[in-house]
C-alpha cells in the first residue's frame, strides 16, 4: 500500500470531521434558541403571577378570574416542561454528535499516523534501492 492511497481516505476522514463540527454547531445554536424561548416562557410566568398576586392582594377575586389564572398557570407549567423536554433532547443529540466527533478525530489520526509509517517505510525502501544501484554501479565500475 502507498501512502498516496491513503490520501482519498485521509480527506474523507477530514470531510466527516468538518461534518460533524458544523452539526454540534448548528445543534449548540438550536439548543441557545430553545433555552432562550424558555427563559423567556419564565419570565412572562414570573411577571403573569406577580400581576396575579398583586390584583390578588388589591381585591377578592371571583370565580371566573381564578379559574382563568390557574388555566393560564396550567398551560404555561405545561408549555415549559415541554421545551424543557426539547431542550433534553438536543442536549442528548448533541453529546451524540460529540462522541460521533471524537471517533472521527480518532480515526483520522489513525490514518495520518498510518500514512507517516508508509511515508518512513516507502523513504527507507527508496534509500535502499538507491544504495543498491549506487552499490552495483561501484561495483561494476571497480572490475574494469
Amino acid at each position: 500500500m502507498r501512502s498516496d492511497s491513503l490520501d482519498n481516505l485521509l480527506k474523507l476522514k477530514q470531510w466527516q470531521k468538518e461534518e460533524l463540527e458544523m452539526e454540534i454547531s448548528r445543534l449548540q445554536c438550536i439548543i441557545d434558541e430553545e433555552e432562550s424561548r424558555l427563559k423567556a416562557m419564565e419570565t412572562e410566568l414570573s411577571s403573569c403571577f406577580e400581576a396575579f398576586r398583586e390584583q390578588q392582594a388589591k381585591e377578592v377575586l371571583d370565580s371566573g378570574d381564578l379559574k382563568t389564572f390557574h388555566s393560564y398557570f396550567s398551560r404555561m407549567n405545561t408549555r415549559m416542561g415541554q421545551q424543557r423536554e426539547a431542550i433534553m433532547q438536543k442536549i442528548a443529540e448533541l453529546e451524540k454528535t460529540q462522541k460521533l466527533l471524537i471517533e472521527a478525530y480518532k480515526e483520522k489520526m489513525l490514518v495520518e499516523n498510518l500514512k507517516g509509517k508508509l511515508c518512513v517505510r516507502e523513504a527507507k525502501e527508496n534509500n535502499r534501492r538507491e544504495q543498491k544501484e549506487l552499490d552495483f554501479i561501484f561495483t561494476t565500475r571497480t572490475k574494469r
